[in-house]
């Protein structure tokens, strides 16, 4: 969502929140296609982070550099992201007040 809204970086709190595996919260009906070997919070959360965190970085070093071309590729990519990830489309998420809203 920091990525694809250009956006700030959701607090602690928003982060530790999603990453919780409450089966009620939208996000969590992307674990359906997930083999039943990755359905542990463990791997489902490493998995989370581990996309975030490569697009994260890419985002960083293209945002400092003022490289348009790579900004562009990397809310693509973000975008990209949020559908495969979390079966939704990235319009629907923003940050606002530190928090994470699912519109």
């Amino acid at each position: 969502m920091t990525v694809y809204h250009n956006a700030e970086e959701p607090g602690d709190e928003a982060a530790n929140y999603i990453l919780q595996s409450d089966e009620s919260r939208p996000w969590m009906k992307c674990r359906k296609w997930l083999p039943q070997r990755t359905k542990t919070n463990k791997v489902f959360n490493n998995m989370l982070v581990g996309f975030s965190g490569i697009l994260l970085a890419s985002y960083s070093e293209a945002k400092q550099n003022n490289d348009a071309a790579a900004l562009a590729t990397s809310k693509k990519l973000a975008g990209m992201l949020i559908e495969m990830v979390l079966k939704t489309n990235p319009e629907n998420l923003r940050i606002e007040n530190g928090q994470i809203v699912m519109k």
